[in-house]
């Protein structure tokens, strides 16, 4: 019975990979992220690429547009601040060269002009599109910073990012990808349930063959691993229900 209920405690268990959640909240390191997200937005950046499959791709108008449609996509999202695409870019460039027109705040019609404006962009001593865009113009990137959540948060924040991009490009061939310090905490946690499972299963072999050795019977051996699994059991199960994280 005992297993049974720890068993069912197991599913409730969350991985935690944030590392500010190990402090507690009156901790420097916790106030100084509170902080940074207050004064200069999240603290965890993310990138989505875009990669057109042609040099010069993206100064396509469609294409800018689209990225200009992710960029407003990210902004309403809540957790997520300061979006910024060479759409925007693109966009304040042509209200520059438009007497400042709040309606000019907009991607050009043709290929042409958006070369044209990024060309005078450029000669003007323009700062920061070599982040945003690659030297033949092939790929782009939108790059937007994330507030310091858990793990799951995280999860479901990329997977709505992932699912806004996949839809704003859809038809056109393009994948866009979800890169930045925000995945590689994801990967993190994946792999971090990998390896207790595989250790565990690891150490649980490894009693077997010893305990087997010394009794003669892989029968008795396998009786002996029924104390380690309630153990573990029971340690997750509780973990589980008190809402206790299995962090590192």
């Amino acid at each position: 019975m005992l297993l049974a209920v720890s068993l069912a405690g197991i599913p409730r268990l969350q991985v935690e990979t944030n590392l500010v959640s190990y402090f507690r909240a009156e901790s420097p390191v916790v106030q100084g992220t509170r902080l940074a997200e207050q004064f200069l937005g999240g603290t965890t950046p993310i990138s989505v690429i875009i990669d057109t499959g042609a040099p010069d791709g993206v100064k396509e108008p469609d294409v800018l547009r689209r990225l200009a449609a992710l960029e407003a996509d990210l902004a309403g999202m809540p957790e997520v601040s300061q979006p910024l695409s060479l759409a925007g870019v693109v966009a304040q460039v042509n209200q520059a060269l438009n007497g400042d027109d709040p309606a000019a705040y907009r991607i050009p019609q043709t290929r042409e002009a958006v070369a044209q404006e990024l060309l005078l962009f450029d000669f003007a001593g323009g700062v920061g599109v070599d982040a945003l865009v690659s030297y033949d113009y092939q790929k782009t990137r939108l790059t937007a910073r994330i507030a310091n959540v858990g793990t799951e948060d995280l999860a479901r924040i990329i997977g709505q990012i992932q699912q806004a991009a996949e839809a704003r490009f859809a038809g056109t061939g393009i994948e866009p990808q979800v890169v930045g310090t925000a995945q590689v905490v994801l990967r993190l946690a994946e792999h971090f349930t990998e390896g207790q499972i595989s250790s565990m299963s690891w150490a649980a072999g490894t009693v077997w063959l010893i305990v087997a050795a010394l009794l003669g019977s892989p029968l008795l051996a396998l009786f002996c691993l029924i104390p380690l699994a309630l153990t573990v059991a029971v340690s997750f199960g509780v973990m589980g229900y008190g809402g206790v994280p299995l962090d590192m």
